[in-house]
Formats: structure tokens, sequence, C-alpha cells
């Protein structure tokens, strides 16, 4: 039923603000009710977010272990691990690396922190680094929600 012009017999729609007050209009009044943006609304760009591209990287426990093994660049942590020797940190805490089911592991032995004494942390090799750090710093499951940082810089 539309209404031409606005009486008491006129069906109304009630309109709230934000501060709780209602305002009555002609339910003919609605259907010519337009929505805006203001300027800020209508500068703010919304970007697609851009995911990273990663190269899957099959490897079992057994040729990872092969890789720590050859591995040149950690070669001196595992003499380390041979003969028990303490690393420390600038921090203050201390490590030992260990051999536990033929992977190398860094273990915190005292840390200012007790939630980090005795967590191991499994050596990567650097034929696996590019994609732990890929991983770690770009995936869309990764903990640095760098596409959030890079919206705030711009």
């Amino acid at each position: 039923m539309r209404c031409p012009t606005w009486t008491s017999e006129c069906p109304t729609v009630l309109v709230s603000d934000y501060l709780g007050r209602v305002d009555a209009f002609p339910q003919s009044a609605t259907e010519k009710v337009h929505v805006f943006r203001t300027r800020s609304q209508a500068a703010r760009c919304i970007h697609p977010l851009v995911l990273a591209i990663i190269e899957p990287f099959d490897v079992t426990p057994q040729q990872f272990a092969q890789l720590q093994k050859t591995c040149s660049s950690i070669k001196n942590l595992q003499q380390k691990a041979t003969t028990g020797e303490i690393e420390t940190s600038r921090s203050g805490s201390t490590f030992t690396y260990e051999v536990y089911d033929d992977h190398l592991y860094r273990v915190c032995r005292s840390s200012k922190y007790q939630h980090r004494v005795g967590m191991k942390f499994l050596v990567v090799p650097s034929d696996c680094r590019r994609l732990v750090l890929t991983l770690a710093h770009e995936s869309t499951l990764s903990g640095y929600f760098s596409h959030k940082k890079k919206k705030k810089k711009n």
C-alpha cells in the first residue's frame, strides 16, 4: 500500500540513530533512501591479499637426518653435540646440542624465561632453510601478519 501523502494512516518505518533517537518515516519514503560514503571511506582502498608461492619440499625424516649430516654449515654444531660443549647466548641462556633419533637439536639448559628450559629446537640444514623461512614469514598461516604490517606502512 503506497501512501501519496504522509498522513497518520500511512504505515511508518522507525529508524534509530547511534544515540538511540528514533524517527518515523512513511513507508513510501524509505524507498528513496540512499547509502552514502564519506570521503575517508571512499579514499580507503582495499587491496587483495597477496599470497606467497610456496614450493613443496618433500623430505622424509631419514632424508632430513642425512641432510643434517652432510650440511657443511652445521658441522661445528655436530661437533658440539659429540663433545657436549655448552653454548651461551647474549641473553645469558645456555644451550647444548644433542642428537635424538638421528636428528640434531639445540636444547635450552638455562634461561631467564623458565618455559624455554628443556625445549628442543631442530637444527635446520642449509638446503631446507629457505622453505622454513618462507613458511615462517610469508605464508598465510605464519605468525607475523606481514600483510597487515604492509597495509599500515602505506
